[in-house]
């Protein structure tokens, strides 16, 4: 089966898109993948190509000479070179270049989240919640490139290239930034600084720690400043990008992970380890966030931990995610 991943530029879909794939090549070890990155020129054009589809799919169904229409309203993509028998993407930028593929090719098209563009045009579409679709195909977690093997190899490789103590216990914290529903402001970081301190001297651990793209510099910077006998390594992703997510899951008995994404809770809760998501008083999470939160926290993937409060409990029983379960739902799509 040749799998075709459509990108956006948001490296958090593409991941998740990787995950579905490198999912399928569990379930049929003969599958190619390949990729193409695009760029929708507007939103209005984005628009009108939507209406198009939903109204006269059918007059694209095998019409390979109607590629060139893309120029209308795509500013970049590019042609597959090998004929996809599925393709698959993430986020609504993606959406009706996927369905336009899938006509065009005749091929199988997946789709992981809430499209902006009808259902019925995707053979499956991917959600952790229920979204109503006969189409869908409900995860446990997110998708993600994380496993319990990939992890340790990376973690081994870590310790040796930066001279860290084997012996000694690490916890992991991944720090996100603004977005909707969430504010970091100086005080939840003075309230993080306690908890680390607090908790580095409890559990006798050194600290992982690693920013964001959209984490603010300044308090990233102050973070740093005061925590920096509690912790063996730290990345301020402003100043050095470093990519740390695999070897820090794989290093860390636990991992800390501030809730405002969907996808680095996904990541942890796929190394198996014990996940407790960081939040604090002054958060407002949407209506679907709050569904999510709820759903791993019965679930037992998670603890939320309220850094406003004082913490008295680290201790619940996790129930560690079971991948079978996602690869016999993804099944039905390799058929």
């Amino acid at each position: 089966m040749n799998i075709l991943i459509i990108k956006d530029n948001r490296p958090g879909h593409f991941n998740q898109s990787e995950g579905i794939a490198m999912m399928l090549t569990e379930v049929d070890s003969n599958i190619e993948i390949s990729r193409i990155e695009i760029e929708p020129k507007s939103k209005t054009l984005r628009r009108f190509f939507r209406i198009i589809l939903q109204n006269f799919y059918f007059i694209f169904r095998n019409k390979k000479n109607m590629l060139s229409i893309l120029n209308w309203f795509y500013s970049k993509y590019t042609i597959p070179t090998i004929e996809p028998d599925l393709i698959i993407s993430t986020g609504r930028e993606t959406c009706e270049f996927n369905v336009f593929m899938s006509l065009i090719y005749n091929s199988k098209n997946i789709f992981n989240g809430k499209p902006s563009i009808s259902s019925k045009l995707f053979t499956n579409v991917i959600s952790v919640l229920p979204l109503g679709y006969s189409n869908q195909i409900s995860l446990q977690i997110g998708p993600s490139m994380i496993t319990p093997g990939s992890i340790h190899k990376e973690a081994k490789k870590f310790i040796i290239d930066k001279n860290l103590d084997e012996k000694q216990s690490y916890y992991a914290l991944f720090i996100g930034g603004d977005t909707e529903g969430y504010t970091y402001d100086r005080n939840f970081f003075e309230n993080l600084i306690t908890f680390l301190t607090s908790i580095a001297l409890k559990d006798k651990i050194k600290w992982l720690i690693t920013s964001s793209r959209r984490t603010n510099p300044v308090y990233i910077d102050y973070l740093q400043s005061k925590v920096l006998n509690e912790t063996a390594y730290f990345v301020a992703y402003h100043n050095v990008p470093e990519k740390t997510t695999l070897p820090f899951l794989g290093l860390a008995k636990k991992i800390f992970v501030t809730e405002d994404s969907g996808s680095m809770m996904s990541e942890s809760i796929a190394s198996q380890k014990p996940v407790y998501t960081i939040y604090h008083d002054k958060i407002k999470p949407n209506r679907i966030h709050q569904k999510v939160l709820k759903l791993f926290s019965e679930k037992k993937y998670i603890q939320r931990i309220n850094v406003s409060n004082k913490i008295e409990n680290l201790n619940i029983n996790f129930i560690p995610y079971d991948k079978t379960i996602d690869l016999e739902m993804l099944k039905v799509v390799s058929k």
